[in-house]
């Protein structure tokens, strides 16, 4: 996040083109603590920590979570990038009561989202990203299906997602009058928050955060805002 955002990376495994629209498969999260960031996903998801030594990388079922180290503090105010991760469970109740206990933060209680009617919490991990999850009786356990964008080139990072990824806008959630433009967009695989704010300032390089998302697919992939989406 850009206050929500460590890395997170995903891996690329096959010679997929994006517009296959593989499962997302890695995030990679920088952090000033990745340490930390490890015993957070490890006690509140129920993540594994790779066995290999010296290796910073929780495991889920199908997915990983990669974790490098920064020194670049963590930037004040709003600035554009990766804003949010999330996740797609069959377990959202019994998450939250982990969390709970664990006396993790969380922005608001479990909510039922009435544009994508299903169940969501919106929680923090220990660096304060931003992590959300999405009740679905038929997914996994834990299965990597959301992220959030912070644009400040609204119009062109849109038209980016909806050429390359084959997003479709769902719903707009605009507020003119602060020009803030919010638009939930969905492919067959992914779905994506797009915020809009031409006020908000570039992020540091190296910052803190979420860093990349890894598909199957090609190298180095970015958005217009510079954002990497395969790894």
């Amino acid at each position: 996040m850009k206050s929500l955002i460590p890395i997170f990376i995903i891996a690329c495994l096959c010679s997929c083109t994006p517009n296959e629209k593989e499962p997302i498969t890695t995030f990679h999260i920088r952090s000033n603590n990745p340490e930390q960031l490890i015993q957070w996903y490890s006690q509140n998801l129920g993540l594994e920590r790779s066995a290999i030594p010296n290796e910073l990388k929780v495991l889920g079922e199908s997915f990983e979570i990669v974790f490098s180290s920064t020194s670049v503090p963590t930037p004040e105010g709003r600035t554009t990038g990766f804003f949010k991760i999330g996740f797609s469970t069959n377990q959202l109740d019994e998450i939250y009561s982990t969390m709970q206990s664990n006396r993790v933060s969380f922005r608001g209680e479990p909510f039922f989202d009435d544009n994508l009617k299903q169940r969501s919490l919106v929680t923090l991990d220990s660096d304060g990203n931003r992590v959300q999850l999405f009740e679905d009786p038929g997914s996994l356990t834990l299965s990597p299906y959301f992220f959030s964008v912070m644009a400040k080139d609204f119009e062109a990072t849109k038209a980016w997602y909806e050429k390359e990824l084959g997003f479709e806008e769902q719903f707009n959630l605009d507020f003119p009058q602060r020009n803030l433009f919010i638009r939930l967009m969905k492919n067959d695989r992914w779905l994506l928050e797009l915020i809009g704010d031409a006020s908000l300032s570039p992020a540091p390089e190296n910052a803190p955060g979420l860093a990349a998302l890894g598909v199957s697919g090609k190298a180095e992939v970015k958005d217009p805002e510079g954002n990497m989406l395969f790894y």
